[in-house]
């Protein structure tokens, strides 16, 4: 599949997360008409080249570890996720970090793993509020 580039010379990350079948460029990741890829690529298609460490929360079948891989070509990939399987989808420059981010030892664990020196921090992981704020409280301060 050939991807499109932009004007600005990125990659279209809709075509990416196509290429990759990451749900979150699919009918449901939208509202009037702009996809979540979209809004990501606004905020950090001019930092591409220059992101070294990216990390997400949820990694289900990996399909957006990958497509991150591809669009950050500079980074290494981490996927924290819950289910023990996932480490399964490690490969060069993915690695998988099996933990549960409502644990506050886990977290503290992550914290001290990463400092600061998160390029970018992406939580796509249980979606409930109050695990989104104790990450949030935890690994900010890994934000660079």
């Amino acid at each position: 599949m050939a991807l499109t580039l932009l004007g600005n010379g990125n990659i279209n990350l809709n075509e990416l997360g196509t290429k990759y079948m990451t749900d979150k460029c699919d009918i449901h990741h939208r509202y009037k008409n702009v996809s979540y890829l979209d809004i990501y690529q606004r905020y950090m298609g001019s930092k591409r080249l220059n992101i070294n460490v990216f990390v997400e929360i949820g990694v289900r079948d990996g399909a957006s570890l990958r497509m991150w891989k591809e669009y950050f070509p500079n980074a290494i990939i981490y996927g924290i996720d819950i289910d023990p399987k996932c480490k399964l989808l490690e490969e060069e420059r993915i690695e998988i970090i099996i933990g549960d981010q409502n644990n506050d030892m886990f977290l503290k664990s992550l914290q001290d793993k990463f400092k600061n020196n998160v390029d970018i921090l992406l939580d796509d992981g249980s979606h409930i509020t109050l695990h989104q704020i104790k990450t949030y409280q935890y690994l900010y301060s890994c934000v660079k």
